[in-house]
């Protein structure tokens, strides 16, 4: 059993979504009684992970001296297994926020300017094009018009490359507008559909509970862990510190006195 590292970078998102579909039929077999409401976000959990598992390693060798061995057993089971658990609960957590990875915000935005640009740029030019049309030019008025929003500027760009794709001679001759233009503004204005479609898509009843069930996992091996080491701390004034509980603690209430009754006059 290795010392793991405190770490604060984010953890890595491809490695954490490999760990939660390993452990998820781990997670299934859960007693449904045993599963927690989370209480804390997932970056908390990393954090808490983090130092719980830095202050932990010192300790390690204390464990047999201290605890009968099915304890010494489970406690370095879990000190092996919080950081995957940590992780597991990370993945879930993303997939039910359904949140884009940073590359992936940044391409949505790189295409959301792309396809605001394109859908100007054949409006400045389908209309004059089409203009002795009247049936397409009936289309372009009536169907298409300046994008209020990144998808209405994405689905006005699909319209013109479908009007484009029956028209493209017409259109090409008529004005600068290629064909590889037009192919590149269907594939960006479909990616960029498919970006936003995931960026706000509500999560789904069985999401939720596999979530609920990695934070389970994850909360279980934490407050053992953390319970052994302040234990093992115990004549450590920074125990508190080094072996946070999953939430702040407060100081116990001071005791009232009962109030004192009225001298009589």
């Amino acid at each position: 059993m290795t010392s793991k590292p405190q770490a604060h970078a984010s953890p890595n998102t491809q490695r954490a979504n490999a760990i939660l579909e390993q452990l998820t039929p781990e997670l299934q077999s859960l007693p449904k009684d045993s599963v927690l409401k989370p209480r804390i976000p997932h970056a908390r959990a990393n954090q808490l992970t983090a130092i719980l598992l830095a202050s932990f390693a010192p300790h390690v060798a204390l464990l047999a001296g201290t605890f009968a061995p099915a304890l010494v057993s489970t406690y370095k089971r879990f000190f092996d297994e919080l950081e995957d658990r940590a992780l597991a609960f990370y993945a879930a957590a993303l997939t039910l926020e359904n949140q884009l990875t940073t590359d992936e915000i940044k391409n949505l935005r790189s295409l959301a300017a792309k396809v605001a640009d394109f859908d100007r740029y054949f409006t400045d030019w389908f209309f004059p094009a089409f203009r002795d049309q009247p049936e397409i030019f009936s289309i372009l008025e009536n169907e298409i018009a300046p994008g209020q929003s990144r998808r209405d500027s994405a689905e006005d760009v699909l319209r013109f490359c479908q009007i484009a794709q029956q028209h493209t001679q017409h259109l090409t001759q008529l004005t600068p507008i290629t064909r590889d233009e037009l192919q590149q503004a269907e594939a960006d204005a479909t990616q960029l559909l498919q970006l936003l479609a995931r960026e706000g898509q509500p999560s789904t009843e069985p999401t939720k509970d596999i979530w609920r069930r990695a934070y389970s996992h994850w909360a279980d091996a934490y407050v053992e862990l953390c319970e052994a080491g302040r234990f093992l701390a115990r004549r450590d004034p920074k125990r508190a510190t080094s072996f946070p509980t999953l939430h702040p603690e407060t100081s116990p209430r001071k005791k009232l006195s009962p109030p004192t009754p009225p001298t009589p006059a």
